[in-house]
């Protein structure tokens, strides 16, 4: 069997993530700000312990990836052409670099 497409290895570890971690919004504190210590330890964490940790894997896997931390969701105004966005719509998600699709996604 060849080496895995970038795309197959990003796969995976959504999977692995799928299975073995579960996201809340009251994680409890952490003893630490490393990574390893939600990947081993807690496994239990918001938007941005699990963006952290997949980036920092995927990268060891020599997938280029990035973190992006912005607002996802809102809700139009139906008064105005404008978008009502609250804190709660703030989210942390990463994109890799597919070179077989040479896109981010």
């Amino acid at each position: 069997m060849g080496k895995k497409t970038d795309g197959e290895v990003v796969e995976n570890l959504l999977d692995f993530f799928s299975r073995e971690f579960r996201y809340t919004l009251e994680p409890g504190s952490m003893k630490t700000k490393a990574v390893a210590e939600f990947v081993f330890d807690k496994k239990i964490g918001f938007c941005e312990h699990f963006a952290a940790a997949f980036a920092y894997i995927i990268r060891r896997a020599e997938v280029p990836s990035r973190v992006v931390i912005g607002f996802q969701g809102g809700r139009k105004n139906n008064l105005s052409d404008y978008y009502i966005i609250k804190e709660k719509d703030a989210h942390a998600w990463v994109e890799v670099w597919l070179k077989e699709k040479y896109q981010w996604v």
